[in-house]
């Protein structure tokens, strides 16, 4: 089967958000066990031209993505108002707090950096490499003089895709309640990148 790696458009907010609540489950579900709820609060906090996406040739449905988060903004924004509609007033105003802490890191941007965020491919579409097409496409448009990202305890297996790219790690970081999110601390990984004058994602 083909696919087409390519910058997202503003029609793929809904697959992109399946691709993440897919792919991240295990991290989203104490929020909810219904990954068709997930999907639809996230979808209302996609940034789609921050993705990279992998399109099936033979359906046209998103089934991979990788996401840059810069100072201008960042690929997910958590929404009280989205949270709550997919996920109900009380659940989605507690899981904002929450959310906004995960998918807004870091709280800070260096200049010339950007965070990949969202690194993902379907069940259906995983073992054709993927990842690391739709990873190094995004990572071929430049414009940013380094590259960071982040790896929880226990998800190890990702990190020689990550150096196969060039990124290593440059520390470990304690995640502050842990005990509650089931890991104890991040990989925090870094590649240089080459700016090109512009600067950034279009």
């Amino acid at each position: 089967m083909a696919f087409l790696i390519r910058m997202g458009r503003p029609h793929d907010a809904d697959g992109i958000a399946q691709t993440v609540a897919e792919a991240f489950y295990p991290e989203f579900r104490r929020l909810s066990r219904d990954p068709a709820r997930l999907a639809k609060a996230l979808s209302g906090m996609v940034d789609p031209a921050r993705f990279a996406v992998a399109e099936e040739g033979e359906t046209g449905a998103i089934v991979g993505a990788a996401a840059l988060s810069d100072g201008a903004g960042y690929a997910i924004t958590a929404r009280r108002d989205a949270l709550a509609r997919a996920l109900g007033a009380v659940r989605g105003g507690l899981s904002f707090g929450v959310l906004k802490r995960e998918l807004q890191r870091p709280a800070r941007f260096a200049p010339g950096q950007a965070q990949v965020d969202f690194v993902g491919v379907r069940l259906r579409a995983r073992g054709r490499g993927l990842a690391r097409g739709i990873l190094a496409f995004l990572l071929s448009r430049g414009g940013y003089a380094r590259y960071t990202l982040d790896v929880m305890e226990g998800n190890e297996r990702v990190l020689p895709l990550y150096a196969g790219l060039g990124f290593r790690e440059i520390r470990r970081e304690k995640e502050k309640g842990g005990w509650y999110k089931g890991f104890s601390f991040r990989y925090v990984m870094e590649r240089p990148g080459q700016e090109t004058g512009g600067g950034g994602l279009p």
